[in-house]
């Protein structure tokens, strides 16, 4: 804008086109010997709108939006890795699941072994598996789930023994 402003009395002056004696063509703001007045178009000037400050929605339209818009979970069991083997003498196994976002107020997760439920539906997102660790291979499952509504995501890794 300043740059406009400072510009601008330049604009106004008149401007001189003129040949020189190689033939090469000059404009200049004075005028010569053999120089014709250039006639320029009006300068354009812009002003820009004064800013705005957004719109806030209403609470209530926030509310609605918090509603329709599902949250998009990513589960995974973080421990231990996928093919993970058991040490013999090992009578403990903790299981960490790990959730992105965070669990929300109704969320819970079961833990499954084989396809058997370890437990109840819980918050925890650590377990502690005893009994389950018989030899062999086994898949170990979480799943997330909403009390209000269903399943919302699963992640499943193999452990064997």
């Amino acid at each position: 804008m300043v740059m406009l402003t400072l510009a601008s009395p330049c604009l106004a002056n008149k401007v001189y086109k003129y040949t020189d004696s190689n033939g090469k063509t000059h404009y200049s703001d004075s005028a010569v010997d053999g120089a014709e007045e250039v006639k320029l178009p009006p300068i354009q000037v812009y002003s820009s709108p004064e800013p705005q400050a957004p719109a806030l929605p209403d609470a209530s339209d926030q509310e609605n939006a918090v509603k329709e818009a599902p949250v998009q979970y990513k589960l995974a069991i973080s421990h231990p890795e996928d093919n993970f083997t058991v040490e013999n003498g090992v009578q403990e196994l903790d299981v960490t699941v790990f959730t992105e976002p965070s669990l929300q107020t109704d969320d819970v997760v079961q833990l499954m072994v084989d396809g058997k439920r370890i437990g109840e539906p819980t918050r925890e997102l650590t377990f502690t598996l005893k009994d389950e660790l018989i030899r062999g291979e086994h898949t170990i499952k979480a799943i997330l789930f909403n009390r209000k509504d269903s399943k919302k995501v699963d992640s499943a890794f193999n452990s064997k023994r």
